[in-house]
């Protein structure tokens, strides 16, 4: 067989199989397989590091307020300092629903699957959002969710320590799909969840909320900024000093 008709004959198979990618069996079986692989391998080194005794002090402490939560205390952490409430730190509502969880299972090691599964879950969000509203193709979305999966921060956030704003990385790509899309009760779910993770992601959630108004959604994009500001401003500003007064 000549050179000629082996680079034809190779050509003819990269088109068929990249027609059958881009088939509907590409997009409901690529992003699954890479969230799925990347969740696996995230928990398994987090909860080997966590065997070794190589943890940092964010999950011991993580883990000790948890408990507490779980077991009806104040969640003051001793780790965290003298008297310190968790929701000083960053106001992560989420670690209440976690510390549910946490009283049937072993706290540390929920907080290690929570993030690695929060992590894994972003791929079909970050994959639908660059085929629908990117309009890429098979191989820009696989590239994208491959530099996702295999980049360094994306590790050490899933890895090293436990941090309550891995939680809302999927929540972030869900927020950027359903507002294109115009699934607002998704949207305001992803809304809650970001908010739950820190008070500062008030601020990124009313930038947000002005790019919505740039784009048409005036509506829409108004009370997401205001929501945001409010949440942002009113804890750290109205809450803490409550907070550090009567608890």
């Amino acid at each position: 067989m000549s050179d000629v008709s082996r680079s034809r004959r190779l050509l003819r198979q990269s088109i068929r199989l990249q027609a059958r990618l881009e088939a509907s069996w590409g997009d409901r079986w690529i992003p699954a397989i890479i969230g799925v692989v990347l969740s696996a391998v995230l928990i398994n080194l987090g909860l080997g590091r966590l065997d070794n005794l190589r943890s940092g002090p964010d999950l011991a402490a993580y883990t000790q307020s948890s408990w507490l939560l779980a077991e009806g205390y104040l969640p003051k952490a001793s780790l965290f300092g003298t008297n310190v409430h968790l929701l000083e730190l960053h106001w992560s509502f989420i670690l209440y629903p976690l510390a549910v969880i946490g009283r049937f299972t072993d706290p540390a090691r929920t907080l290690i699957v929570a993030q690695g599964l929060a992590l894994g879950a972003g791929v079909p969000l970050l994959w639908r959002l660059a085929r629908r509203a990117a309009d890429l193709r098979i191989g820009g979305a696989t590239a994208i969710v491959a530099a996702y999966a295999f980049h360094p921060a994306t590790h050490n956030l899933g890895i090293v320590d436990f941090h309550p704003e891995t939680i809302a990385v999927p929540a972030i790509f869900g927020l950027a799909l359903f507002s294109y899309t115009r699934r607002w009760v998704p949207y305001w779910i992803a809304v809650a969840v970001i908010l739950a993770c820190r008070a500062d992601f008030g601020i990124a959630v009313a930038l947000w909320g002005i790019l919505l108004v740039g784009t048409g959604k005036r509506v829409q994009g108004l009370w997401t900024s205001g929501i945001g500001m409010a949440w942002t401003l009113g804890l750290l500003l109205v809450g803490q000093p409550l907070l550090k007064r009567f608890v």
